[in-house]
């Protein structure tokens, strides 16, 4: 049984609406309960509020899997404007909606809602005809619910330009405000943790993640997803990933379990990481419907001198680890998504600084992966290295494909990652983090929508401002 919280915004539960109408309500919300509960194996919860303000204030409060909405959405009475609820709700966690109104004022409210589309997943006129497909819209928001995630890049702890007026005005006043507001269940962090001194670096960024994930709410299984950079590895001495193996160790104190996702953890125990491959974390979110890979794309050569050389590439061996992963073996329930980390890109990125005119090149092993992950079923990937917040839309076609060669490799997005610590890319010059939203499965569409909102830090007052949104859709 799936047990879901439901914030219910009605005018009829205010304690001076006539019997008639409260009685109708009372006997929609019983009936829609028991329909749940008997057919789709979801206990509802409902709290009952009268006033848009007054349920805003709730979601700042708690978490609530749905909101069900029956306002008028009048311009001109702002307290009792369901439509102001939605915008309001806009700039915070997504959370799945369904309205639901008196039948004369459907088309009506379709006109209204042209603004805020995408934002409930349902109109409903209220009447016994619509409760079963009410019902069922609602169980399957309700077991396949939104996933909200703070992404971030190239911390680079021990960078000059990092000071703690800086870090302070993160993890003080930042973080606790995303976590009110946006109520996240995941931190993704794509590699360069470190700076030039892996040994020393790397113990104060566990101690940075370990605060952060406090101050993000984020400190249950699972709710850290990472993998390395280029500044990771040590560029001398007989082991390159020695200082990395102790910090993903350092990590167990907040997180016992964190070492079993590893491709180097075996019959229970963790072995340190010696080859790229070992580097491969594979990790299942069951509620939210998720499967992250994080990747290792730091390869390496060593120069004359004997000191190593780092590019980016995946290599030959990781991806048939990753392919062989057990949880690849599982056939996925509908709306699942797969989301794969890297820190090198996939596609050559703008110039990170404008005097030279050169661009970050993508990973050395491009076209594999480019068919390789949606292949696997990816349809998402998370980047950093470039400094840079950006978002591509890639589909990659062979044309004159030989018999038995898959043409198509399907919808890949690439979301860019910009540096949270270190100096930013020129075409965008602020530090920032991300805030990546998946809305809840849309069963009839067999879709879920992706929103990216950067998240831009301004010296000057050290305050943190939202960007220009993206916002597409992902088949599932």
């Amino acid at each position: 049984m799936t047990t879901a919280k439901a914030l219910w915004v009605d005018d009829a539960f205010h304690p001076h609406t006539p019997t008639l109408l409260a009685t109708g309500i009372e006997n929609l919300r019983v009936m829609l309960i028991n329909r749940l509960h008997t057919a789709h194996d979801v206990d509802l919860q409902i709290t009952k509020v009268p006033k848009p303000l007054e349920a805003l204030g709730k979601l700042m409060q708690e978490r609530f899997d749905l909101v069900i909405l029956d306002l008028v959405l009048d311009e001109t009475n702002p307290a009792e404007n369901g439509l102001a609820l939605l915008t309001h709700m806009r700039d915070r966690r997504a959370t799945p909606t369904a309205i639901v109104c008196n039948e004369a004022n459907v088309t009506l409210l379709e006109r209204q809602l042209r603004e805020v589309k995408g934002m409930y997943f349902g109109l409903f006129p209220k009447n016994i005809d619509v409760i079963d497909e009410l019902a069922r819209q609602i169980a399957n928001a309700v077991t396949m619910p939104p996933l909200c995630a703070v992404v971030f890049s190239d911390l680079h702890t021990g960078h000059p330009e990092q000071d703690s007026l800086f870090v302070d005005a993160l993890l003080r006043k930042e973080f606790p405000f995303i976590k009110k507001h946006f109520q996240p269940d995941l931190l993704v962090a794509t590699g360069d943790f470190a700076w030039k001194s892996q040994s020393a670096e790397l113990p104060s960024a566990s101690q940075f993640l370990n605060t952060a994930r406090h101050a993000l709410g984020v400190h249950g299984p699972n709710q850290f997803q990472f993998c390395p950079g280029n500044h990771d590895i040590s560029l001398h001495g007989e082991h390159p990933w020695e200082a990395y193996s102790d910090f993903v160790r350092s990590l167990t104190g907040l997180e016992p379990g964190i070492t079993e996702r590893f491709q180097s953890s075996r019959f229970g125990a963790f072995y340190p990481f010696r080859e790229q491959a070992d580097l491969l974390a594979v990790s299942k979110l069951e509620k939210q419907s998720v499967l992250v890979a994080a990747l290792n794309s730091v390869a390496f050569t060593h120069n004359p001198g004997g000191a190593r050389e780092t590019y980016g590439s995946i290599g030959e061996k990781q991806w048939l680890c990753l392919e062989r992963r057990p949880e690849h073996k599982e056939t996925l329930r509908d709306g699942f998504v797969k989301l794969a980390l890297t820190h090198h890109p996939m596609l050559a990125a703008p110039s990170f600084t404008t005097q030279t005119g050169k661009g970050d090149v993508p990973i050395e092993d491009q076209p594999h992966a480019l068919m390789n992950l949606p292949r696997l079923g990816y349809q998402i990937l998370i980047h950093g290295h470039t400094h840079l917040a950006c978002v591509y839309e890639c589909r990659f076609n062979l044309l004159g494909a030989a018999a038995g060669v898959n043409a198509t490799s399907g919808k890949l997005l690439i979301v860019a990652t910009p540096t949270l610590g270190a100096v930013p890319n020129a075409a965008a010059p602020f530090r920032q983090h991300l805030i990546l939203q998946l809305s809840h499965y849309d069963a009839n569409a067999r879709t879920r929508t992706v929103t990216v909102i950067p998240r831009v830090y301004q010296p000057g007052p050290r305050e943190w401002n939202s960007g220009s949104m993206f916002k597409t859709e992902i088949t599932c």
